[in-house]
């Protein structure tokens, strides 16, 4: 069995949308797919290559993925945790999402 991932990339402003097949799930997909040059936002899965391909590309930025963000506070609500800046702090560490503005008040 082959084992690979499928990298999607969707752009609105020229109704594409590009399917690659690759054997790794690394950050150099990414820096092999879009041009040094290029600026903008992704999303992503909370996956580490995304962490990497920023810390090469600072004028990208990473979305997170929101079902990952859903789960871990509803994975909270189970535990009968009140979601606070710790929850946050799981949830930015664990998916990428950007909760680092969120105060436990």
């Amino acid at each position: 069995m082959i084992k690979g991932r499928f990298w999607v990339f969707h752009s609105p402003p020229v109704k594409a949308v590009v399917a690659r097949f690759e054997r790794s799930k690394g950050h150099e997909v990414l820096l092999e797919y879009f041009p040094p040059e290029w600026a903008g936002d992704i999303q992503g899965d909370g996956a580490t290559a995304y962490d990497a391909f920023v810390g090469k590309r600072p004028q990208v930025r990473v979305a997170g993925c929101m079902a990952h963000a859903r789960r871990r506070w509803f994975d909270a609500a189970e535990a009968a945790v009140t979601p606070s800046a710790t929850s946050c702090s799981t949830l930015d560490s664990s998916t990428g999402w950007s909760a680092r503005r969120v105060s436990s008040g």
